[in-house]
This record gives C-alpha cells, sequence and structure tokens, in this order.
C-alpha cells in the first residue's frame, strides 16, 4: 500500500520498461543482431559493432562494405526492370499494401525511430510523424505516371549519416517520389540509426513490394564518407542540419494562447538536436517577432507557459513536454551568436512595428530555417506577411509543423508530376488477363437480391421481384433462374435520393485522404471476392471475358482512390494578388450503367462520383442486375 501511495503522490512511471518490450522483442526474433538487407535477404557477413542507445538497449550490429553497396544497386538494376514494366494500377496496389502495412506496425516503427532518435518524443514518434508518414505512403500509392518516360537514374543511394536528425524520417527518404519516377531505392545507413531503415524495408517485403526495390545496407562512418556512386545513381546525403533557429511571427489579432503553444511546440520538437552526442548545437531555439500592440501580452503567456513546461531527459516518458536536460527561459532579444550559442532551451522574442519591417527581419536572418509560422486571425494579413518575406520553403498559418505532400516534387527526378501533367490521365493499354471457367451448380435455393440505399439493403415498395435467367451456354431457360431481382418504382427512387442527400454532407466534408481510404477497402474487398464476381458475371452476361472485366474494376477502384487528392484547395499566382481555389463537389448525381460491360461501367462511374466527394444513385441494367446488386455486399 506505501507503495501505491508513493506511486500517485509521484506519477511517474518507468516508461522505458513500459515502451522498450516491443523493440527488444523485434531484436530477439533477429537474434539481437542486425543486418544488411538486400532483395529480401539478410546478410550477415561482417564486423560486429556492439550498439548502446541512450535508453539502455543494446543489440549487434553488422557493418557491411563498399561491395555488398555494389551488390544492392546491382539488385535494385534488376527490380527497376520488373518495376517499370508493372501496370499503373498494379503498382498502386503495391505501394497501398505498404501503407496499410505500416498502419499495422507503426507503434514498431515510432519506437524504433524514438530509440535511435533521442531527441524525438515517443509520442510524436507514434502520433504525428506517424500521421504524416501514413498519409505520405498513401500519396505515393497515387502517383501513378502513366508516361512512358523512362527513368533517368538505375537507383537512389540514400547517405544517412550518425548525426543526421530528421523531422518526418520516411519523407526525407524520398521512397515515395523514387518509386513514382521507377527508380529504386538503395538506404546506406550509419550503424547507430540502422533500426527504423531496416524494420521498414522488413515491413515493405512483408507487403509485397518487389525484392530489389529497397535495400539497406549497414556502414560504418568512414564507409559512408568514401562512397562515390556512379553517374547514372542518384545521390541523396542526409548529414547534419546546419545551424538555424526556429521562426514565428505573432502579428495583431492572433489567439494569443494558440500562438504561445504553437511557439513552444515548435521549440520542443526541435530542441533535442543539441544533445551532447554532435560536436557542435545544429539548434540555437526559436525566435518570436511578436507586434508592439500585444507585446507585453505575449511575454506574460510566454513566461508562464515556460513555468509550467515539463521537461524530462527520457523522451520516452509519456507526459513530457520537451526533451532537455535544463529549464526552458525567454529572452528579449533577437541576435543570437552562435560562439556563445544558449545551452538550455532558449526562446529569442523581438518586437516589430509594422508588416513591412517584421519581413525585413524575418528575412535577413542568416539562421533562420526554412519553415515560418504567422498567427493572426487576419488573412490579408496573414498574406501580406508570406507575400513579403523571403527565405522560406514552408510557411504555415495559424498552425505549425504541417507538411503539404507534394506531387510536383518529380521535377527533380526530371520526370513528368504534377498535378496539372497530362502524362497522369493518358489511357494505358490493359494486360490481357485468362478467362476463368466457372461450373455452376444449381440450387434448390431462390437467390433474391435486394435494393440497397440509406446503407443497407431495402425490400421494393411494389414487394414484387422478377427472375433473372442464366445466360452462361447453354441457353435453356427452362429451369436455369440465377436468382429473383426487386422491381424497384418510384416511390424507391426517391427513398434513394434521400439518403443520397443525407449523406452528401458527411461525405463531402471528408478529407481527400479519408475519402481515397475508403475507395481502397473497395477495392480490396473486390479483390478477396474475385472468385464469386466473375461467376455471377459468366452467370448473368455469358461474356466470355468475365475476368477481364472486373480486373478492369478493381484496377479503376485503385485508380480513383488515388486521385482523391487531386482536387485539393491550392493557391495559384494572379496579377497582384493571390487566388484560392478549390473543387466543390455537386451533390447528389444520378447514374444510369449502360448494359455494356455492366461491372466495369457501375464502378468506374460511382467511384469517379464519388471520390471527389459527390454521393450517388445507380440505376443498374433490367437485363445484367446480378453483379451490381452483388455489389452492396461489399460497400
Amino acid at each position: 500500500m506505501p507503495l501505491v501511495k508513493e506511486l500517485f503522490e509521484k506519477m511517474e512511471l518507468n516508461d522505458d520498461q513500459i515502451e522498450k518490450p516491443i523493440i527488444v522483442q523485434w531484436l530477439s526474433k533477429h537474434g539481437c543482431a542486425v543486418t544488411s538487407f538486400i532483395a529480401g535477404i539478410a546478410y550477415p557477413s561482417g564486423e560486429k559493432v556492439k550498439i548502446s542507445t541512450p535508453c539502455g538497449l543494446e543489440y549487434e550490429a553488422v557493418c557491411g562494405s563498399e561491395q555488398l553497396v555494389h551488390e544492392a544497386l546491382q539488385s535494385a538494376a534488376t527490380a527497376q526492370q520488373k518495376w517499370r514494366v508493372m501496370n499503373p494500377e498494379a503498382k498502386t496496389r503495391v505501394i497501398y499494401a505498404v501503407a496499410r502495412n505500416f498502419q499495422k506496425h507503426v507503434t514498431l516503427f515510432g519506437t524504433a525511430e524514438a530509440v535511435t532518435f533521442p531527441f524525438k518524443r515517443l509520442e510524436r514518434c507514434r502520433g504525428a510523424c506517424a500521421t504524416y508518414t501514413i498519409e505520405y505512403l498513401y500519396n505515393a500509392a497515387a502517383r501513378r505516371n502513366f508516361s512512358d518516360t523512362p527513368a533517368r537514374y538505375s537507383a537512389m543511394l540514400v547517405l544517412q549519416t550518425s548525426e543526421f536528425c530528421p523531422v518526418n524520417l520516411v519523407a526525407e527518404w524520398q521512397i515515395g517520389e523514387a518509386l513514382s519516377a521507377h527508380t529504386p531505392v538503395v538506404l546506406a545507413v550509419s550503424i547507430v540509426n540502422c533500426l527504423p531503415a531496416l524494420i521498414f524495408a522488413e515491413i515493405c517485403n512483408t507487403a509485397g513490394l518487389p525484392t530489389g526495390l529497397l535495400n539497406v545496407v549497414i556502414l560504418s562512418a568512414s564507409a559512408l564518407a568514401s562512397l562515390r556512386p556512379s553517374s547514372d545513381v542518384m545521390l541523396l546525403q542526409l548529414r547534419e542540419t546546419r545551424r538555424h533557429v526556429s521562426t514565428c511571427i505573432i502579428a495583431e489579432g492572433a489567439d494569443i494562447g494558440s500562438a504561445v503553444n504553437g511557439a513552444m511546440e515548435m521549440l520542443s520538437d526541435y530542441w533535442g538536436m543539441v544533445k551532447k552526442t554532435f560536436s557542435a548545437p545544429n539548434y540555437l531555439g526559436g525566435v518570436v517577432y511578436v507586434q508592439d500592440c500585444m507585446h507585453s501580452r505575449v511575454i506574460k503567456v510566454l513566461e508562464a507557459q515556460v513555468d509550467t513546461l515539463k521537461v524530462a531527459k527520457s523522451n520516452f516518458a509519456k507526459t513530457v513536454d520537451l526533451v532537455a536536460d535544463a529549464r526552458p527561459r525567454v529572452i528579449k532579444q533577437a541576435h543570437i551568436h552562435i560562439e556563445t550559442a544558449p545551452k538550455e532551451p532558449t526562446i529569442f522574442v523581438q518586437g516589430f512595428r509594422t508588416i513591412k519591417e517584421v519581413a525585413a527581419l524575418a528575412s535577413a536572418g542568416p539562421l533562420h530555417s526554412e519553415c515560418l509560422s504567422v498567427w493572426t486571425e487576419y488573412v490579408g494579413r496573414a498574406v501580406e506577411i508570406a507575400d513579403r518575406v523571403s527565405g522560406f520553403r514552408h510557411i504555415w498559418i495559424n498552425g505549425h509543423n504541417w507538411f503539404d505532400i507534394d506531387i510536383a516534387s518529380l521535377k527533380q527526378w526530371h520526370f513528368p508530376s504534377g498535378k496539372a501533367d497530362l502524362s497522369e490521365k493518358v489511357h494505358h493499354t490493359v494486360e490481357a488477363i485468362p478467362d476463368v471457367h466457372v461450373e455452376h451448380i444449381p440450387s434448390n435455393v431462390d437467390h433474391t437480391l435486394k435494393l440497397y440505399y440509406g446503407g443497407g439493403q431495402k425490400c421494393a415498395e411494389s414487394q414484387t421481384c422478377y427472375p433473372v435467367y442464366n445466360r452462361f451456354p447453354p441457353f435453356d431457360r427452362g429451369d436455369k433462374i440465377v436468382g429473383y431481382v426487386s422491381a424497384a418504382g418510384p416511390k424507391d427512387a426517391r427513398n434513394a435520393v434521400e439518403a443520397a442527400l443525407k449523406a452528401f454532407s458527411g461525405w463531402r466534408s471528408k478529407s481527400a485522404f479519408s475519402r481515397s481510404q475508403v475507395i481502397y477497402f473497395l477495392g480490396e474487398n473486390l479483390s478477396q471476392r474475385r472468385v464469386d464476381f466473375i461467376e455471377k458475371l459468366l452467370l448473368n452476361t455469358g461474356h466470355s471475358d468475365c475476368a477481364q472485366e472486373l480486373q478492369e474494376s478493381i484496377d479503376a477502384t485503385f485508380k480513383w482512390a488515388g486521385y482523391c487528392d487531386n482536387t485539393a484547395p491550392s493557391f495559384t499566382s494572379s496579377s497582384g494578388m493571390k487566388v484560392y481555389s478549390s473543387f466543390e463537389p455537386h451533390g447528389v448525381v444520378a447514374i444510369v450503367c449502360p448494359p455494356v460491360k455492366t461491372m466495369r461501367s457501375l464502378v468506374t462511374l460511382m467511384v469517379s462520383v464519388i471520390s471527389i466527394g459527390n454521393t450517388a444513385v445507380v440505376v443498374v441494367p433490367e437485363e445484367y442486375p446480378i453483379a451490381p446488386l452483388t455489389l452492396a455486399e461489399v460497400l
């Protein structure tokens, strides 16, 4: 009983012992020794080095050699040829499977990231960073390029040194961009931060990513420094970031509480980069520019926030706000001397009067990072600040660390890219799929298909059904009734429209990411019931290419799931102003499905309509209703 009382008084738990077992279990499965991962095979040969992490985890890493890197590049070149000729929808399904598998193992990956990088809070690794990585992978699945443009590089070699401090690890590897540009990836990682790369490679391998597309080679620091790839290999070096400060502008009209929380979050996300493992601090704190009319109030709230901030030395502490060795402080100055860099978390505050003044101050600072957050409720003022400042790659308004996934980033690969790129919408040739011959055994049990609206199956108001006959040879209609279908009337159509109107507000409010996930699941369920749908199409239509038709239907779901975020709002430039443009859904769309290629027509029309936020009322052909109405079972 005294022990329980002591725990409640201190409110401290040994979070290391609670959270580490998942990574310890993974290491034990690998014999507490990690090795390079090439073409789906572990390479255990090499020198073993014992690794000890700040959280007390110990394991061995087998160092590879430069020869192993060449083998990985050769394996990548072989995999590139197979990846290049794959159907675009097949690539989408593969990367989608990687994203789904990552969601299942996000706790393991987040724990490995927290173990490897002691400045990153475990809560952030499993929360915001994991969410961004999942969205990044889903967006990578949407980047299908139908262009025949050959890949410029045979592989991408990513050099991740021990000084590397990631913000969003998987995105900084640029795996999505590389796969979209038909380019395999070889991760050459340091022995001290190899765990996340190996776990991610294992996740990809389990999800079915073709072997050789993602390889991981563990190297020593000297081997990483001496690597010199050939000219046909793209080199991406992930090294220690330059010395910088985070920048925040709090202008008139800002919500002071939210702005101060954003500034403190900005500090806590990056301050751990000054850990003792690095030769010199590369993060010097945060600079906050505050307009004079609210300067005193912001200072007061900042100091109060600093006093209540929860600081811990371990990044595994669940209730920690900041991983640091000392309490943070607030200084009323903006001039930072590199020689006398602060040893404790510091926020530098400087006032300004006009927008022109703060734009000049923020743009002139040589230590400012590529990211800027602007806090004000006045949209015009925020846009003016964003337009005047220079040198920032990301500018957030009333927020922090919202990294957009830009599909135009493929430009650096000299590959077709962008939302307006016509190459993404060029029709492609579908590979022929062998027919599936089904032997139908008649059943004495009637199969009655109902209408589907409002999220459930409904009987027709007329309470009548009509028979559907077998059209699969021989065409004897004597006792070949394959099912009965409810005969809908005007009242059923009215009920369906009412249900679609009710669902429209909720469906349109979903993010493009959420809509794409729903459509991805539809394609996944169609794939699982492939044989059942092919049988129903054969019996109802009598066509010989039902397997091909169903495959095209599955491809259509993955295709339009990837197009969901292509309708996201965006700013476009105009003479003297910024224009905010967005696509608005129409509402309820009525679809009359043609009697030609019924399943493919239905799925393509329906999914293309709902992918951009509309709801649909579908009228299926009277002659071929079996497969379309069965589709309601997977919705």
